[in-house]
């Protein structure tokens, strides 16, 4: 067989083709792993992504519920203190019914003259002081009800505490000095 110049022969031709698809199947075969692995990447990236944001979404709402937790317990504090200072009588519920000064409740409602810890704010605080007559000579139902952002749309925080008290003279100033200062 004459091979011209430039010519193969067809059984050497089918060689060289069968070899370049080999060679074209190896570079496919490459790019189609290439091409699963940024799949895997971008996929895994996604999931990660996906994961974080859920983790964030949760320590937001934990610490929003700690938040609430400390405002509630502030009014709690808050409705304490008020209703220890009616049984002390060192206070009125004439006195202590309505908005309350920033330092009162900064220092838990006995302070009138100092200020409040610079950075906090206790801002939009209520009492409402409720008294009730008792069934038990002497003593009165009191309920103390601590609001904060009462003027507003959405309160912080609520707190009411009921009890007994002994609101007779000691209110008003007078004392127990008839009886030796027992009640």
């Amino acid at each position: 067989m004459v091979v011209s110049p430039g010519h193969e022969p067809r059984r050497r031709l089918g060689r060289s083709i069968a070899r370049a698809c080999d060679i074209g199947g190896k570079k496919n075969k490459q790019t189609r792993q290439l091409g699963s692995i940024l799949l895997e990447v971008i996929l895994a990236v996604a999931i990660f992504t996906a994961a974080a944001l859920v983790v964030l979404r949760q320590v937001s709402f934990a610490s929003d519920a700690v938040q609430r937790a400390r405002d509630q317990e502030r009014a709690a504090d808050v409705a304490r203190s008020a209703l220890a200072l009616l049984e002390a009588g060192l206070e009125t519920p004439e006195t202590l019914n309505g908005p309350l000064a920033p330092a009162r409740v900064a220092y838990g409602l006995g302070s009138r003259t100092q200020a409040a810890p610079a950075g906090e704010r206790f801002n939009d605080w209520e009492l409402t002081v409720d008294v009730q007559p008792s069934p038990f000579e002497g003593l009165a139902k009191v309920r103390v009800t601590a609001v904060w952002g009462a003027g507003q749309a959405t309160e912080r925080a609520r707190f009411s505490l009921a009890q007994l008290v002994r609101l007779s003279d000691r209110a008003s100033g007078a004392g127990d000095a008839g009886n030796g200062g027992t009640p």
